[in-house]
């Protein structure tokens, strides 16, 4: 895929974000949305999207037994971004 990807790293209080360059070799930090609800978040994220022209999202998914309820957790709120965005997304373990 070539175009600009965000980076996702959901974290309870915080959701770190960053973005790649057009040919994705590198990325850089961009921002860090405050999580105050889900909607609020979505709307942040589309934002940037837009403004990134990104085509699409990397998130971070903690796959190990210590952390199954934020596993749970991001995945719950990766479904509902669905409804904000067009751009397509994977999961990628953290």
């Amino acid at each position: 895929m070539i175009g600009r990807l965000i980076g996702i790293d959901h974290g309870l209080r915080r959701i770190g974000v960053a973005v790649s360059d057009a040919l994705g070799i590198s990325a850089r930090p961009l921002t860090i949305i405050k999580y105050d609800s889900p909607e609020a978040s979505y709307r942040a994220l589309q934002l940037i999207l837009t403004q990134q022209q990104a085509v699409g999202m990397v998130i971070g998914l903690p796959y190990n037994e210590s952390n199954l309820q934020q596993m749970h957790h991001v995945k719950a709120w990766t479904n509902g971004l669905q409804a904000y965005v067009t751009q397509p997304s994977l999961f990628w373990d953290e």
